[in-house]
């Protein structure tokens, strides 16, 4: 009877506990660590999700009834990040979320509930969340998910009955982390998923609950306008079936298990400056996809002569994966895409270990940091040990030159010679998308082989289904010179080999065996549900496994471990770089009053060492050079440090590192790092000038955007000279302020000789949350005592502007355009005449951007020798302080004006869009009959409509049915490949 009197108590307090649930004030706050973490709610936005009824931005806007703009509209798609669980309710595919912007300024608490409950009221919205401001002020949306961690794996009933007694769902599991579950309000929740995830926490049920709050950086604009921060990592035409690279469930395999290239590329790209060498049978190094990463002509081990010989196509594979290039809108991208390539062939057939240890000597010795190895077999040999020891005890100067090897494809536990023989080889074993050692019966249906394991693997990488670059024509395994499903340990090595040329490339003096250990460190404990892993004798980097090795690769892991290890023997330094001529290197710099025109940093046309700045050039075939100039201010030389930059299309306003890194509007890179380039040993108060070679976008894929230039950055990095107040999410003046080691160039070079002068686009972008006044201005005689000029540009000439019509609309109304210098001359354009000319209290909302479309007039010839300045500037109206600038250099230079007027005039486009803007039909129209492929990607990279161009000048496509907005068509031949942007009414 006591039993039965309990158990009614009990469910008394559960009844009163769950039912107080629909009364409870919905709180702003959550746990983390145990502690409340408050928030400010952001009474400027609301999230919504609506049902299928509502499939587009627009329709959203109308069906709302809302004056201001919806944006950020998408399809629910957290299942992609998710491993779906037999016992969840999935998320409806066909809901959508958006950002609903309800003014222009945060509403009243008030009258912000009003209009949220009025919104809840339609019968199209399925949820309603609030905004609020995260820790860095930044806006952030709290959705309908949150995630549960269960205190051990049994835990998973106690979820489920906790989950069906609140009205919430569970979606799915994390693909990294198994004990975490994404779980989802309903409608029958009666609260949002912040409070009910502090209800799941307080019960004390489970580890943590969180909410999965969403930070979207994507804007959405007019045609003119750029959209931003849309992170598509890669247009290359397969890289959506590089599930090694990025898993996505690509033939059934699970979300998530991948190497985590895309995070480890926000660091490194790789860098030239480090040399894989591809030991096997030599590579097609005239490849589109390799062709600008490889490096010199190669060996041949079987003749011992030079250059390589291309024996087989099971090289050409293996090279694409570490380095196929990326974002040529070609074929496949490799987990090093901006490493330097080496080809040193052999002949599998007839072989022996002499001309083996002579591939692996010649490697070393000619610069191959790394050798890659997809081979193995027969007897073991003196020899061959003695070459491989040499290249650990001499390459690379004395650090050791990295090795991989493949393990084997006999689903065997006894991993074959030359894999077995020496503890510094790294063995790579195979893996399947789902996350299972490669075997007979793994997920991937290729029962005919395994991968070796046992107690020589190292670790695993992806190595079946691989996407890369095959032979040209019909030599290889394809006749599309590319093959999809490479297959065996030999696609898991050159893998491994691309992440330790990623690790190299952030820190280059780091011993070979430092790249092993951080390669073993870091590597994912994958499938815990199928393998152990334990502590094992012998295996000091961690837990281990006979099958899987340490585990998956994980280049982000390795990357950023990278970073923070010092080199053997190394002391503490201090590199800098001058923000200004009278900067000491001092942090943060509170002599330089402006910070965009480093002198320490300029452009050249081409590898020519010049110390002129110049405009960058896009050139297909030879690239453009970027020089740093890096200074010693310690008092000990230098011995290890990396330089990195870093592009952006040019504004007033950028922030770090949204601007500089991944960067796309739509299929369009608008800002990504150039290079990595290892920093040569500097004395103290020496200094070095560091040449990072450039291919900068072609202009002409920016269609109605008109003519540009780029901003640069370069950061110093090093373990041994640290950043002193590197912060993420700022413009990148502060960054530049704060530390010596990074130094911003906005400068472009204006020829006047010329008599076709260009069109410069000005874009300024609101970059403060919170204040949304900027003033602009035009300084035309120098912004210091290092760079005044004799004549102020005014004096000889006159800046014409055109500009946004919202823009223009705004100034008017606001009495911006009332200054002394200002003249208005036409519709949205104006003219300044002095440099007391300023628009002041522009409204500029945060991360907002519009189009400044500039013309010089300059009416007065300028004296040989001599040069104009005009800076615009971008300053913060409330705060007092310079936000960016952009410097415009006016010369009059005879000599380079039949180089610029070559240079600076795009060749006309391979293809027009007509009519454009469209309102449903439209032809791409040819320059000549060709054959290639078309299609047609809206905002998220996803290809509406494509097809063949076969023998044709003219393609009909019909985009009645598509959603209004801005879309991008791609078209590639043997001769071009370019891309254009589409406006549909």
């Amino acid at each position: 009877m006591k039993k039965l009197k309990l158990l009614f108590s009990v469910l008394c307090i559960l009844f009163f506990s769950l039912s107080g649930i629909s009364q409870e004030k919905e709180s702003d706050f959550y746990y983390y660590n145990g502690n409340k973490i408050f928030l400010e709610k952001n009474t400027q936005y609301l999230y919504v999700v609506t049902n299928s009824s509502l499939k587009t931005q627009a329709a959203l806007e109308k069906n709302l009834d809302l004056i201001n703009k919806v944006s950020k509209f998408k399809r629910d798609d957290v299942l992609q990040s998710l491993n779906k669980v037999s016992f969840g309710i999935s998320a409806n595919p066909e809901n959508y979320s958006a950002e609903v912007e309800l003014g222009n300024q945060p509403l009243d608490k008030s009258l912000y509930q009003t209009t949220v409950e009025s919104i809840k009221n339609n019968r199209s919205v399925v949820f309603t969340a609030p905004y609020y401001y995260d820790t860095a002020g930044k806006k952030m949306a709290l959705t309908q998910y949150f995630n549960v961690k269960l205190k051990n794996e049994g835990d998973i009933d106690v979820l489920m009955d906790y989950t069906s007694k609140t009205n919430t769902e569970i979606i799915g599991q994390n693909s990294f982390m198994p004990l975490w579950y994404t779980v989802g309000i309903t409608p029958s929740s009666k609260v949002n998923a912040m409070s009910m995830a502090n209800r799941f926490y307080e019960s004390n049920l489970f580890e943590n609950a969180e909410p999965n709050f969403m930070i979207e950086l994507t804007q959405f604009g007019s045609a003119e306008s750029l959209i931003e921060d849309l992170a598509l990592p890669s247009m290359d035409t397969f890289f959506n079936n590089q599930w090694g690279l990025k898993n996505t469930g690509q033939y059934g395999g699970t979300s998530g298990i991948d190497i985590n290239a895309e995070s480890a590329w926000l660091d490194t790209k790789g860098s030239p400056a480090i040399k894989v060498a591809v030991f096997d049978e030599g590579y097609e190094q005239n490849h589109p996809d390799l062709l600008h990463n490889n490096y010199g002509t190669g060996y041949d081990s079987d003749s011992g002569t030079t250059p390589s010989v291309v024996w087989g196509s099971h090289a050409t594979a293996c090279a694409g994966i570490i380095g196929a290039q990326q974002d040529n809108n070609l074929g496949v991208t490799g987990v090093a895409p901006r490493t330097n390539l080496m080809s040193v062939s052999i002949r599998f057939s007839t072989t022996n270990y002499m001309k083996l240890a002579n591939g692996i000597n010649w490697s070393w010795q000619n610069g191959a940091d790394i050798i890659s190895n997809s081979w193995g077999g027969g007897s073991p040999s003196a020899l061959f040990d003695n070459a491989i020891t040499n290249a650990f005890t001499n390459g690379r100067d004395g650090l050791g030159t990295v090795i991989v090897f493949s393990s084997g494809n006999s689903n065997s536990s006894s991993i074959p010679y030359p894999i077995n023989s020496n503890s510094n080889i790294i063995s790579v074993g195979a893996m399947s998308m789902c996350g299972e050692r490669k075997n007979p019966s793994s997920c991937d249906g290729e029962n005919w082989w395994g991968s070796n394991y046992g107690n020589i693997l190292d670790v695993v990488a992806p190595g079946v289904k691989i996407a890369t670059t095959d032979r040209q024509g019909t030599a290889g395994y394809s006749t599309t010179d590319y093959v999809q499903n490479f297959n065996g340990t030999s696609s898991a090595c050159p893998m491994v080999s691309g992440v330790a040329a990623l690790i190299l490339a952030e820190n280059p003096c780091l011993s070979h065996t430092q790249v092993q250990d951080i390669i073993e460190q870091t590597s994912q404990k994958v499938r815990t549900d199928l393998y152990t892993y334990s502590t094992t004798g012998g295996r000091p980097n961690g837990t281990w496994n006979n099958q899987m090795g340490y585990g998956l690769v994980d280049a982000e892991a390795a990357v950023n471990l990278a970073q923070i290890t010092a080199p053997p023997g190394s002391t503490a330094f201090d590199l800098y770089s001058q923000d200004r001529p009278d900067d000491t290197g001092l942090e943060p710099n509170t002599i330089s009053t402006w910070f965009w025109g480093s002198e320490d940093m300029w452009v050249r046309q081409n590898l020519d060492g010049g110390l002129a700045h110049q405009n960058p050039e896009f050139k297909m075939y030879s690239p453009n050079g970027i020089y740093v100039k890096v200074r010693n201010k310690g008092t000990t030389t230098s011995d290890c440090a990396t330089l990195k930059v870093y592009f952006a299309r040019a504004s007033t306003g950028l922030t770090w590192p949204t601007h500089f890194i991944n960067n796309y509007a739509g299929p369009l890179l608008n800002g990504d790092i150039i290079g990595t380039a290892a920093i040569p040993s500097i004395p103290p108060n020496g200094t070095a000038i560091i040449e990072i070679p450039w291919y900068p976008p072609n202009p002409a894929d920016y269609g109605s955007s008109g003519d540009h230039h780029f901003c640069l950055t370069s950061r110093i990095v090093s373990a041994n000279d640290p950043m002193y107040n590197e912060v993420n999410y700022v413009n990148i003046g502060q960054n530049a302020y704060n530390n010596n080691n990074i130094i911003w160039k906005n400068v472009n070079v204006y020829n006047a000789i010329l008599t076709d002068l260009p069109i410069h686009n000005v874009y300024i972008r609101g970059i403060d949350m919170e204040n949304e006044m900027v003033n602009i201005r035009f300084i035309g005689n120098g912004m210091d005592d290092f760079d005044r000029v004799e004549k102020d540009f005014f004096e000889l000439g006159v800046m014409e502007i055109e500009m946004d019509e919202e823009l223009f609309r705004r100034m008017m109304d606001n009495g911006c355009l009332d200054g002394r210098g200002i003249e208005i001359i036409g519709e949205n354009k104006v003219m300044i005449t002095s440099s007391e000319a300023v628009f002041k209290n522009v409204p500029l909302r945060y991360e907002e951007t519009f189009t400044l479309h500039n013309q010089f007039r300059v009416n007065e010839a300028i004296e040989p020798g001599k040069q104009l300045l005009l800076d615009v500037v971008q300053e913060n109206a409330n705060k007092g302080h310079y936000e960016g600038g952009e410097r415009f250099v006016i010369i009059n230079d005879k000599k380079q004006a039949s180089k610029d007027a070559k240079v600076s005039v795009i060749p006309s486009p391979t293809f027009n869009i007509v009519p454009n803007p469209t309102q449903g039909m439209f032809n791409i129209v040819l320059d000549k009959k060709i054959n290639g492929t078309y299609s047609v990607i809206d905002i998220y990279g996803n290809i509406l409509h494509s097809g063949d161009i076969k023998d044709a000048e003219q393609i009909s496509i019909n985009m009645g049915t598509a959603p209004t907005g801005l879309y991008y068509v791609k078209v590639v031949s043997n001769e071009f490949n370019s891309i254009k942007t589409l406006l549909k009414k």
